[in-house]
């Protein structure tokens, strides 16, 4: 099986040495032949590459003429990716070396892709991203995300088979980081599968220069991808007015009447209650969480 690691690159040069270190061991660790692809999304900066060259992975760099996004440098990696699986891997995130042999061993004909769990981490501290097998059982479900948001971390714990990636995701293209992730999660799981892997095998970290860090920005980015999903008519109609609502809702409060936004609250609540009611079923099945 080969493999694809592309890696959106924004002013990043404090990263480069680690994330050498880290994309080393994960390629010895792994039988398999693996890419690395880094697409520089910070072209006026001055970075010096050839920190990453290594006997261990081929190494392609690709420079965008101007800054696009996260979601454009990670189809920019893609449209030149040759490997069977794709690893969305952030300049700052570290994976265990044994990610790609774990992952990769978990895929069944019809997984569209398999997922991991990890750390979260920010200035609060650190903690699971998945805590339960409730929340793992609903991250496979499409309507979470639309009712509840998004439930895993980054694309940097997961493993994506290459041909499932729909074209939708790759010819919409956001303006607003953050919120690309959430929007190929819906896209595969509504037509495929994915399978959870019980370890801790990523680390995602928050930090105030993130746009995950930023409520305002996160809630832009939501909305847009609402906008895509509606335009391109992915969702039944039902679910698309709910998820309409809720990020009209989040986007710009002063518009709803206290009832509506009871309404979504409450509906988030009440998603979250079955997640919590599930793990605990599973926790009595003997179904635990490995920390």
């Amino acid at each position: 099986m080969d493999v694809s690691v592309i890696i959106p690159f924004y002013q990043g040069n404090r990263y480069l040495p680690k994330l050498k270190q880290i994309l080393e061991k994960l390629c010895r660790e792994y039988a398999g032949d693996t890419e690395v692809i880094l697409v520089n999304d910070s072209p006026g900066a001055e970075a010096d590459f050839s920190v990453l060259h290594s006997d261990s992975y081929k190494l392609e760099i690709l420079t965008h003429e101007k800054n696009a996004g996260i979601h454009q440098a990670r189809v920019t990696g893609l449209l030149k990716a040759k490997g069977e699986f794709i690893l969305f891997l952030d300049q700052d995130d570290m994976v265990k070396p044994e990610f790609l042999k774990v992952m990769c061993a978990a895929f069944e004909e019809d997984t569209a892709f398999v997922f991991a769990n990890g750390i979260f981490e920010d200035s609060k501290g650190k903690k699971p991203v998945l805590n339960s097998y409730g929340k793992v059982k609903a991250a496979m479900d499409y309507r979470n995300y639309i009712y509840v948001g998004n439930l895993l971390a980054s694309p940097g714990q997961c493993l994506i088979r290459k041909n499932a990636i729909p074209s939708v995701w790759t010819d919409n293209i956001m303006k607003t980081n953050c919120s690309d992730d959430l929007f190929l999660w819906i896209l595969l799981l509504k037509n495929g599968k994915s399978k959870f892997v019980n370890k801790v095998l990523y680390r995602h970290i928050t930090t105030d220069s993130n746009q995950s860090a930023n409520p305002e920005v996160g809630y832009k980015s939501d909305y847009e991808v609402c906008t895509i999903l509606a335009k391109n008519k992915v969702l039944p109609m039902k679910l698309q007015k709910y998820m309409s609502l809720r990020c009209g809702v989040r986007l710009h409060p002063e518009k709803y009447g206290k009832l509506t936004k009871f309404r979504v609250r409450m509906n988030e609540k009440i998603r979250r209650g079955f997640m919590k009611i599930a793990g605990i079923f599973y926790y009595l099945k003997k179904r635990n969480i490995n920390l």
